[in-house]
């Protein structure tokens, strides 16, 4: 009798385990393939700073923020306002080139937004 027991409530612990670890994998996987396009941009920004450069599309962007926790969804929020902030201080050249006012400042800010991007 005791033997059908444990063996009845070690399945149904595994079972439930199993289930659990599942979900964290899947949130996992769908978070770091919302991230890759932000991050693919965040680098090419850190690297080539360009207001010529194509960000990801609202879409993708809304994807990676609702994958973002609450809190988190906050402070990158107010990130990317400072990098909005700090992109729009840029203005032209005769030669029509794109020049940051302050270009370390404007690294800074894709900086504070590369952790909120990073593989999980």
């Amino acid at each position: 009798m005791s033997t059908a027991v444990v063996s009845i409530v070690t399945f149904f612990l595994g079972l439930l385990l199993g289930h659990w670890l599942a979900l964290g994998r899947d949130k996992r996987k769908e978070f770091n393939e919302a991230a890759q396009p932000v991050r693919d941009w965040l680098l090419r920004q850190e690297d080539r700073p360009s207001v010529y450069a194509h960000g990801p599309s609202a879409l993708e962007m809304d994807t990676f923020t609702s994958c973002l926790k609450p809190r988190t969804r906050k402070r990158f929020d107010a990130a990317m306002a400072t990098y909005r902030t700090e992109s729009e201080r840029s203005g032209s050249n005769a030669f029509g080139e794109w020049l940051h006012e302050d270009p370390e400042a404007f690294r800074q800010a894709v900086r504070r937004l590369m952790p909120f991007a990073e593989r999980r």
